[in-house]
């Protein structure tokens, strides 16, 4: 059974696009591919990255991406700032008892696309969090 399917247009820059075609024949063959490889690939790469961290790791992970503004060109780049900031300037190590170091530790030996992958995962947690059905962010760590 074929899987029913949405038209998307995104903008996204010449580079991409040029990107694209070069990669995939055409801009649309590439957009799809990749549209639609992502969120398999995403998902993949979080389950794996999350088993790295505990439960109080994540949260402060989750604590520092609120209000992290998403940026394609800067993806993955944010995390590892945001939590090291955090935990020096605001103490979130200590709300969240997680050793400063270790997480430090456990952040940089991300590579940039788990960690992009953190970041749109820890900033879904805020986007979804005023919906009626959000999850509370002891489910949504689990």
């Amino acid at each position: 059974m074929a899987k029913k399917q949405k038209t998307l247009g995104p903008r996204v820059t010449v580079e991409a696009a040029d990107w694209y075609k070069t990669a995939f024949g055409s801009h649309n063959a590439g957009a799809e591919y990749i549209l639609a490889a992502v969120p398999i690939l995403y998902t993949r790469t979080v389950k794996d990255a999350k088993a790295r961290f505990t439960p109080s790791e994540r949260s402060l992970i989750i604590d520092v991406a609120n209000g992290m503004m998403r940026n394609p060109g800067m993806a993955g780049q944010h995390i590892v700032a945001s939590c090291t900031d955090s935990m020096h300037l605001d103490a979130t190590d200590e709300k969240w008892q997680v050793d400063r170091v270790f997480m430090t530790q456990k952040l940089n030996a991300l590579t940039l696309f788990e960690r992009a992958c953190i970041e749109i995962w820890a900033c879904a947690f805020w986007e979804q969090h005023d919906q009626p059905d959000a999850l509370s962010l002891e489910t949504y760590i689990a």
